[in-house]
C-alpha cells in the first residue's frame, strides 16, 4: 500500500477529505437499499397484487350472507377507498419522517460549518472533531466550547510571526501602555520640578565671596490667556464644576499639588469674566505669582544677600549682573530646570560677574 510523504497538514487535510468521501457513499449505499425496497414488485402482474388481496380479504370478511351486485360494487368501491386511503396516510407519514431526516442532517451540517467557519491550520482536531460528530451530543454544550476559543486565535497560525498584521487588541494596549508612560512622566517631570533647589554662587569683585539661596527649579510666573482658555473649558465640560476643571488643569499642565494650580474661585471668576465680556481670554487678570529659579532671579536674590556687605551692590540691579557657569554665560530667561535637564556643565559652583 502506498504512503502519502508529503507534509503533515496535506497528509491531515487528505485523511479529512477521504473520510468525507466515506460518509458520501454510505449514504448512496443507504440511498439504494430504500429504492430497491421500494420497487421489490417489479413485475405489472405482481404490481397491485398486495393491494387486490388485502381488498379481496376485507370484502370477504365484511360480507355476509347474499347481498345483490350493487351492493357488492358499492361495498367494494368503498373497502379500495379506504385502503387508498390508508395508503396515501402511509405515504405522507414516510415522507415526513424523510423530510425531517433531511433537515436533522441539514441543521448537523449547518452547525458543522458554524464550528469550522474560521480558518484553521490544525486538522487534527477537525478530524477529531468530524468522529466525534458522529456520537451523540449536546448543541449547547458545542456551542459553549465554540464560544470559549478567542476569535483571534482561530484566525492566525500561532507557529507564524504574525506581529506585522494589524491587531486591534494589540494597538490597544500599546496605546494603554503609552499613556501610562506618560502620565508617569509626567509626574515625574512635576515632582521635580517642585522640588526646591539650592544655588551656591561666588560673588568675584577680585576675590571669590561663596553664598547660597534655595528656590524652586519652575514655578507659574501668571497665568497666561492658554491657561485661563482651557480652565474655562473644562469649567464648561465638566457640569460647571470648579472642583473638577481644577484638576483637570492641573492634571493637563502637569502640576503635582493642587494649591499650586487656580483657585476654584479664581476659576469661577475667569468664567464669570468670559460670559459677560466673552474677550477675558485676552486680558491679564491676577494670578499667583511664585518664584522661579531662573539666573535673574537668582541674581535678585544674590543681591538682597550682598548689598548689606557690599555697598557698591545697592545701586546695582539684577539684569546688570551676568551669571557665569565656567565658560558659559547663562542666559537669564531659562530656568535652572532647563540646565539640570539638559546636563548644562556638572559642577556646583556658579559665579555672578557684575557688567
Amino acid at each position: 500500500m502506498a504512503h502519502y510523504k508529503g507534509a503533515a497538514s496535506e497528509a491531515g487535510r487528505a485523511m479529512h477529505l477521504m473520510k468525507k468521501r466515506e460518509k458520501a457513499q454510505q449514504e448512496i449505499e443507504l440511498r439504494k437499499k430504500k429504492i430497491e425496497e421500494d420497487l421489490k414488485i417489479d413485475n405489472i402482474e405482481n404490481k397491485f397484487a398486495t393491494h387486490y388481496d388485502a381488498v379481496e380479504q376485507q370484502l370477504k370478511s365484511s360480507t355476509i350472507g347474499l347481498v345483490t351486485l350493487d351492493e357488492m360494487k358499492a361495498k367494494q368501491e368503498h373497502i379500495v377507498r379506504e385502503r387508498e386511503k390508508k395508503l396515501a396516510q402511509k405515504k405522507a407519514e414516510k415522507e415526513k419522517e424523510r423530510q425531517r431526516e433531511i433537515e436533522a442532517k441539514q441543521a448537523q451540517k449547518n452547525k458543522q460549518k458554524r464550528q469550522i467557519q474560521a480558518l484553521s491550520f490544525d486538522l487534527d482536531e477537525q478530524d477529531e472533531d468530524d468522529d466525534n460528530g458522529d456520537q451523540e451530543t449536546k448543541p449547547e454544550n458545542s456551542w459553549k466550547e465554540c464560544e470559549e476559543v478567542p476569535y483571534k486565535k482561530i484566525r492566525k497560525n500561532p507557529d507564524v510571526d504574525t506581529s506585522f498584521l494589524p491587531d486591534r487588541e494589540r494597538e490597544e494596549a500599546d496605546l494603554k501602555l503609552r499613556e501610562e508612560l506618560r502620565l508617569e512622566w509626567a509626574m515625574t517631570q512635576a515632582s521635580l520640578k517642585d522640588e526646591p533647589i539650592t544655588v551656591t554662587f561666588s560673588y568675584w569683585d577680585g576675590s571669590g565671596h561663596r553664598r547660597h539661596v534655595t528656590l524652586k527649579k519652575v514655578a507659574m510666573s501668571h497665568w497666561s490667556g492658554a491657561h485661563r482658555a482651557y480652565a474655562v473649558e473644562q469649567y464648561l465640560l465638566n457640569g460647571n464644576s470648579p472642583i473638577r476643571a481644577r484638576r483637570a488643569f492641573c492634571l493637563h499642565y502637569n502640576i503635582r499639588r493642587l494649591s499650586d494650580g487656580p483657585s476654584t474661585q479664581l476659576i469661577r471668576t475667569w468664567v464669570q469674566r468670559f460670559r459677560e465680556e466673552g474677550t477675558m481670554i485676552n486680558r491679564p487678570p491676577p494670578g499667583p505669582s511664585t518664584s522661579a529659579a531662573t539666573p535673574e532671579r537668582v541674581a535678585q536674590r544674590c543681591l538682597d544677600t550682598l548689598r548689606p556687605e557690599f555697598s557698591e551692590l545697592k545701586t546695582v540691579l539684577a539684569d546688570q549682573l551676568m551669571y557665569v557657569k565656567e565658560d558659559l554665560i547663562l542666559p537669564h530667561h531659562y530656568t535652572f530646570y532647563d540646565f539640570i535637564v539638559t546636563k548644562v556643565g556638572q559642577r556646583k559652583e556658579w559665579s555672578i560677574v557684575p557688567v
